[in-house]
């Protein structure tokens, strides 16, 4: 089978959705099957380029940066970008274009630009873009556990609201108009095809995002090394990764560190992030006199994460918008280690409560603080195999690919 995949970013050591995409393309590779990859690049100068990268074909046409204010109409069309993609799919003559991450550097018109020369094309919702230029997070509120669906209803007012001057008024419904040339749009978690529902995006199918249960494995030599290398070997290690913006969790898991502290004094959070949230997270944590706890390490690469998982005693996850996911969730799990998830999103999905971990409001911080105290006793190592054992069952790669392809198939 000839597979087209389209990514707006090519970066084989990123996280998230990006990472998922590059896992599922080699995998693809393995099962013997021809793989294409048409994505972006920043990189001077402005001319497109085609490479292999073990087995796939990869072609980067040159993509622009664009002012804020242009980005919600600019992800709708781009008649370069169309342009490049519509010569180059005739080229490549897939049988199946999957399209990935379609932020302002890749138009939603590229769906129907695929529709028109492909009789199979999907489309998977990683995040909230299709509903909102922003992360979804009007819903939030310290008064809320979980969130009745309905409130994912995203208003007109309340988009203007959010984003001012680059608010578009006919974005959503331009969005909505593209994703009908979708043979199946995938949404990445339950709650996420909800959010979709609930915006008027109808008939999304959820296909959990994978984990590679081969590469995020338990290692306790690994463990001892990470620990001994920053000092901690006397202390409960709680992770935190990923790009920790205030919506992300960055200034609301600092205070519930402040809090963990009163139940377990040992206790270091283990920061793995960019350096501008980094900073941001050291100044809070001044602000409340809890920097002493607070170890923090910059741009991990995604195949050097599963040692820091391995390091740690349990990891969280304190998103305030919509998580559509949580690959960090996900992958620690694989690495047997319980988890304290947001109770916004799809990450609670993959926990089972007091059994691998808890769900909890991240602005709730003494209740967040209070289970992840419970993690840190002997039962978290009990907890910790049955995570393992959730994703073996309902989020192992191999599950994934066997309905990808049954999709691709049908």
């Amino acid at each position: 089978m000839k597979i087209l995949y389209v990514l707006n970013i090519f970066n084989p050591s990123a996280g998230g959705a990006i990472g998922v995409v590059v896992d599922e393309m080699l995998a693809m590779v393995r099962e013997g099957h021809q793989v294409s990859l048409f994505t972006g690049s920043q990189s001077k100068p402005e001319e497109s380029r085609t490479y292999d990268w073990k087995g796939i074909s990869i072609t980067e046409v040159p993509i622009r940066k664009v002012s804020w204010v242009l980005k919600s109409y600019v992800g709708l069309r781009n008649r370069r970008i169309e342009k490049l993609f519509s010569t180059y799919v005739a080229e490549f003559r897939p049988d199946v274009i999957h399209l990935h991450n379609l932020y302002f550097h890749f138009p939603f018109s590229l769906i129907k630009r695929a529709r028109a020369q492909c009789n199979k094309v999907f489309f998977t919702a990683h995040d909230a873009m299709s509903i909102s230029p922003r992360k979804l997070f009007h819903f939030v509120s310290d008064s809320t556990g979980f969130v009745d669906p309905q409130k994912y209803y995203l208003s007109l007012y309340e988009e203007w609201r959010q984003n001012g001057k680059a608010f578009n008024p006919f974005r959503r419904f331009a969005v909505r108009y593209y994703l009908r040339y979708a043979t199946t749009i995938f949404a990445v978690s339950k709650e996420l095809s909800l959010a979709l529902t609930v915006n008027h995006i109808q008939g999304s199918v959820v296909l959990y995002n994978p984990v590679d249960s081969q590469a995020f494995v338990p290692n306790k030599a690994v463990s001892q090394t990470i620990r001994s290398t920053y000092g901690l070997e006397k202390n409960k290690v709680v992770l935190t990764a990923g790009r920790l913006s205030v919506m992300k969790g960055g200034i609301a898991v600092i205070h519930i560190l402040h809090e963990l502290l009163r139940f377990v004094p040992e206790a270091i959070l283990m920061v793995l992030s960019d350096v501008e949230h980094i900073d941001m997270m050291k100044n809070e944590a001044r602000k409340l006199g809890c920097e002493k706890s607070l170890c923090t390490i910059a741009s991990v690469p995604r195949h050097e994460i599963a040692a820091y998982y391995a390091a740690s005693d349990v990891v969280i996850l304190p998103s305030l918008c919509l998580e559509t996911f949580g690959m960090v969730t996900a992958e620690a799990m694989a690495c047997e280690k319980p988890v304290v998830v947001t109770s916004f999103g799809g990450s609670r999905e993959m926990v089972e409560v007091g059994v691998n971990g808890y769900i909890d409001n991240p602005l709730h911080f003494n209740m967040f603080a209070e289970d992840i105290a419970r993690t840190l006793t002997d039962k978290g190592l009990e907890m910790g195999k049955h995570s393992r054992n959730i994703v073996l069952k309902r989020f192992d790669q191999a599950l994934h690919m066997r309905q990808l392809l049954a999709h691709y198939s049908a």
